[in-house]
């Protein structure tokens, strides 16, 4: 028996010194393919990190001329709701009109002299600098209009008047096409004061609340707020008898009311 395990040694050490070799060989594949994979990932991530890098040198200038080039409706409403129009960017702000290329821009910031617009298919767009405040409009040479997009505005003796957008004091805004599934979208005009309201009213016929031009010279809401209140005008739409009314009602034939819990529902 014990002849037999001597006689087994060498065949046993043979055998353990094969296992081991192959167990190393086996270490030294699991290494190889380690590394592999760590360069792999390394080089992915270098690849991500440079479309990051790539992604973050986007001129927000551009990515804004891009989106209105492709989608100019789209892009309007959504800078409106973000920044506002005339929208911040690198040199002043992006100011856009969409009504051809006569137009252009005048203001505080160049005495009221126009400016020469760079045209698009769709649209003109110029970038200016300016201050906080500044009133602005689009000319022909002979109309003077507001802009339509603009987020801040207020009103003197020629009617509606654009401004860059100046938080610093109590001011005029919109916010474009908000509505509910069921009702029409439409526009929100705003009295903000200066700083965090205490207070805020919501009011109907927006369109009504601080036009001196609305109907019977408009109700003069913002001249009449205390200090720290904010205004929410919320403009009628066509729908408006529906709207204001829970109840139906029959007039000249017609049907009219019933929309007043839905109307209701919005307002939450």
């Amino acid at each position: 028996m014990i002849l037999a395990l001597l006689g087994c040694g060498p065949a046993i050490t043979a055998e353990k010194d094969r296992e081991d070799s192959e167990a190393r060989s086996r270490d030294t594949e699991a290494d190889a393919d380690s590394d592999a994979d760590s360069d792999a990932d390394s080089d992915a991530d270098t690849d991500t990190d440079a479309d990051s890098d790539t992604d973050s040198d986007t001129d927000p200038l551009d990515a804004l001329l891009a989106g209105l080039r492709t989608d100019r409706d789209g892009t309007l409403l959504s800078v409106s709701r973000d920044t506002g129009w005339p929208a911040p960017v690198e040199g002043g702000y992006l100011f856009v009109c969409t009504w051809g290329s006569s137009w252009e821009l005048a203001g505080d910031f160049d005495a009221w002299s126009p400016e020469a617009m760079n045209q698009e298919a769709t649209f003109s767009w110029l970038v200016r600098s300016a201050t906080a405040g500044d009133g602005y409009k689009f000319t022909d040479g002979t109309d003077w209009l507001p802009d339509p997009w603009s987020r801040a505005y207020r009103y003197d003796a020629f009617g509606e008047m654009s401004n860059v957008l100046d938080s610093s004091v109590a001011h005029l805004e919109r916010q474009f096409s908000v509505g509910a599934s069921s009702l029409q979208a439409r526009t929100l005009h705003l009295y903000v004061p200066v700083g965090t309201p205490t207070h805020t009213l919501y009011a109907m016929d927006g369109q009504n609340l601080f036009d001196p031009a609305a109907f019977w010279g408009g109700w003069h809401l913002d001249e009449a707020a205390p200090a720290d209140m904010l205004i929410v005008g919320i403009d009628n739409t066509s729908d408006r008898m529906e709207e204001y009314t829970h109840t139906t009602d029959t007039v000249y034939g017609r049907t009219y009311g019933g929309w007043g819990d839905a109307y209701a529902r919005f307002l939450q």
